[in-house]
Formats: structure tokens, sequence, C-alpha cells
């Protein structure tokens, strides 16, 4: 009796390893941080996957690392390690980090703001979901709901795209006739050694770190009274003011359309602008 459940315990162990390893395509999916937006994302992706009966011939080896530079490059080696045949990278910062790494897997970036970044690499292993949304758009709509003198920009130094945003933010407050002031932050809880006044407003670049933090960020705007508006749905679900945003369900669907051409022709596409933009106004935090 013993020698037979024994057994049976190995029949049963070995289909099992069989199962995990008779898919036909091993595709890694990396979040930069654990964000609601990412979240939603993936899990269309997955349902469409699943709608085209494709889910059975995928195993797909989800991994969330710590949202720094170190995690990052270590979870994109995990992925060539185990000889993935593409990498879905949701966070600017890991495609950029997979730039730096010399990561020799296929990749298809989500969630990036600052295509030109990429474009100078002229890599032909890298494509995806870039963001076109004009800063000037946000802040023109932020003006006709509130007036403000100075704007203080909240940026990631860590993060190239983050930073880079925060620089354009700068040369738009000259041209457009206001004062911008920029504060490097590794940490949301840093926003509130800030100096801000009731005639200030507050804006949070495109950061995976700052973002993890945004019912802080948005908690310290409501407390100094000054609006938070951002390029991520992030914050106005926080409590931010405004925010001109991709539908993360619209990136989700893009994203399915660039793997499934890659499973079937190997061929990597060319970057495809985000065409779907929330816009989301709560004037009921109108300060």
């Amino acid at each position: 009796m013993v020698r037979k459940l024994v057994l049976l315990i190995l029949l049963f162990s070995s289909v099992m390893v069989g199962q995990s390893y008779s898919k036909d395509k091993i595709v890694a999916v990396i979040l930069a941080s654990n964000l609601d937006k990412f979240r939603v994302a993936y899990s269309e992706l997955q349902k469409i996957l699943h709608e085209n009966k494709k889910d059975a011939h995928i195993q797909i080896i989800l991994s969330t690392p710590d949202p720094d530079p170190v995690s990052w490059a270590n979870a994109l080696k995990r992925a060539e390690g185990i000889e993935a045949d593409i990498i879905i990278a949701f966070g600017a910062p890991l495609a950029y980090t997979a730039l730096r790494e010399r990561i020799s897997v296929p990749l298809i970036y989500v969630d990036v703001y600052e295509k030109g970044i990429l474009d100078a690499f002229k890599t032909n292993k890298m494509t995806g979901i870039y963001n076109v949304i004009p800063s000037v758009t946000l802040l023109r709509h932020l003006l006709a709901v509130k007036s403000f003198k100075t704007l203080h920009v909240l940026y990631c130094p860590i993060e190239k795209e983050s930073e880079i945003q925060a620089g354009k933010i700068k040369e738009l407050g000259t041209q457009e006739g206001f004062k911008v002031v920029l504060h490097p932050i590794n940490s949301p809880q840093s926003v509130y050694g800030i100096d801000v006044n009731s005639m200030d407003a507050i804006f949070l670049t495109s950061s995976v770190i700052l973002e993890l933090g945004a019912n802080k960020i948005a908690q310290f705007a409501i407390e100094k009274g000054v609006p938070l508006v951002a390029v991520s749905e992030t914050v106005t679900n926080a409590g931010g003011l405004m925010c001109v945003a991709p539908d993360p369900r619209a990136k989700g669907r893009l994203i399915s359309d660039f793997l499934l051409n890659f499973l079937d022709s190997k061929s990597m596409e060319k970057s495809e602008q985000v065409k779907e933009v929330n816009f989301k106004n709560d004037n009921s935090k109108k300060n």
C-alpha cells in the first residue's frame, strides 16, 4: 500500500512537471511597481489571450520586483536566464534598464512617455506602447479651474523619464508665464519637506516609485489646500484634482496585439501610441 502511494505521488508529480513545461512559449511579465494601472492592463491582456484560446500555449511568468534599479535589473536578467521568448515590461524604468543591461530577449514596453530615449538606441529587439500627452493640455485645464503662481513639480531622480518630464515642465512654465520649482524626491514621504502656499499647485511626473505613495502626496496637497495634477489616474484615484491619462484597458488590448503578432511571426512591430485617453477632473476637490 505504501509503495502504491509513493508510486502514485511520483506519477502525479511527473504529470505536473510535464504540464508546467509543455507550453509552447514563455512570456516574462514584469511590473516595475505594484500599481493598479499595470494590474488592470495585465488583466486585460490575460482576458484577450483566453478569448483567443492562446493561453493554453503560453506560460506567463509574472514578477513584481522591488521598485529600485538593482531589482529591475535582476528581474530582467532572471527573465533572460529562464530563456523567455519575450518580456513584457510595465513601466518606463524597465525599458531603460533593459537597454543599459543589454538584455538579449525581445521586449515589449508599456507606459512609456519619453519614447525618444528608447529611439536613440535604435534597437530592433524592443517595441511597445508609448503615451503622448502634452503637459500643456493638463495645465491649461488646471488654470481654467484654479489660478496659481507657482507650480511645484515632483520627480524621482533615479527615474530618467520622470527627470526629463520635470525639465520639460520647467521650460513650459517659462513659455506660459508661471514659476516652476523642481523637487527631486526619492520617496513620497519627502513631499512633507516642501513649502507651498494657497497660490501654488503640484504636478506629479510619471514615476513608478512616487505613484506608489500617491495617497500620501494627495493627502499633503489636501492638507495644504492646493491642487494636485498628474499624467496618471493613480493620482486622481488617490484624491488628486485632475489627470490626463491613457486607459489601462486600451493598453492591455494593444499589448495583446503586439504579443500575438510576435508569437506568430517573430517580428517586432513599430511602436504604437495609445489612442484612448481619459481626462479625469474631480471638481469636488477644487481648492
